[in-house]
């Protein structure tokens, strides 16, 4: 029963070895053109526009919640 296990282990391991020696040793490359450059930073300029409109939101949420709480506490006192 150890033996088989220590045996399957081996064998897996082996081939996982086969397997990264293949992709260290491959001669596969990515081709970056222009048009994914362009893909890439429209996505981070979208990405930069969506958390700045979140963050003024958010500021914005937070003026209306003091203001309320103001109103709240002058109401209360007149």
């Amino acid at each position: 029963m150890l033996f088989s296990k220590i045996a399957s282990s081996l064998a897996y391991t082996s081939k996982v070895i086969r397997v990264f020696a293949y992709v260290q040793y491959s001669q596969a490359q990515i081709q970056w053109s222009w048009q994914y450059s362009l893909i890439s930073l429209t996505g981070v300029a979208i990405f930069i526009a969506l958390w700045i409109g979140y963050r003024n939101n958010e500021i914005e949420d937070e003026k209306k919640n003091l203001q309320k709480i103001l109103r709240l506490r002058q109401g209360s006192k007149g």
